[in-house]
C-alpha cells in the first residue's frame, strides 16, 4: 500500500562501512546540544525506514547504520555552505530536511541515502522541490506542463 513504510536494505558491512564516519562523540555533544539534538532528530525520521523485525545482529546492524547516516547529515548540515553555526541556515534546513526524511515511498532521499545512492553532501542540498513527497512532485510536474501547453496554446493564436 502506498501509506507502507518502505523497508529499505542497508549495504553490506564490507565496503560501505569502511567509508563511514564515526558519529558524534560525547564531547561534541557536551559542546554542542543544538547538534546532539538534531542527530537524534535525524535518527528518529531515519528510523522509520528500518522495520526492526531481522532480530538480533541485523537490528543491530540498522541501528548503527541508521546512527551513522544520522551523523553523518548532520555533519553535512553543520558543515555546508553558509553553515558554520548552528543559526538560522542550520534549523532551517533541518527544518526542511526532517520531514522529507519522515517520507514512506520507495524514491525517498531517506531510501536514497540509507542504500549509499545518495551522499549526506547530497542529501543536504538538495532542493526543496527534490525534497518534496512524489504526489506534490508530479501535482507540481501536472502544473507545469498545464501551464506550458497553454502558453504554446496562446502562441498559436492568431496576433499573439
Amino acid at each position: 500500500a502506498a501509506g507502507d513504510a518502505a523497508q529499505v536494505a542497508l549495504p553490506a558491512s564490507g565496503m560501505a562501512a569502511a567509508t563511514r564516519t564515526q558519529p558524534l562523540s560525547s564531547s561534541d555533544e557536551r559542546l554542542c546540544p543544538v547538534r546532539a539534538k538534531a542527530r537524534d532528530m535525524l535518527a528518529a525520521a531515519l528510523r522509520t525506514h528500518t522495520d526492526g523485525t531481522g532480530g538480533g545482529r541485523a537490528d543491530a546492524d540498522a541501528h548503527s547504520h541508521v546512527e551513522l547516516s544520522a551523523s553523518e547529515l548532520e555533519r553535512a548540515l553543520y558543515r555546508g555552505p553558509g553553515r558554520r553555526d548552528t543559526g538560522a541556515v542550520y534549523r532551517t534546513t533541518l527544518r526542511t530536511l526532517l520531514p522529507a526524511l519522515r517520507q514512506t515511498d520507495a524514491g525517498c532521499v531517506a531510501a536514497r541515502l540509507l542504500r549509499g545512492e545518495l551522499s549526506a553532501e547530497q542529501a543536504v542540498s538538495l532542493p526543496p522541490a527534490e525534497l518534496a513527497p512524489a504526489e506534490l512532485r508530479a501535482a507540481l510536474a501536472a502544473k507545469a506542463a498545464k501551464r506550458a501547453a497553454d502558453e504554446a496554446a496562446w502562441e498559436r493564436l492568431p496576433g499573439g
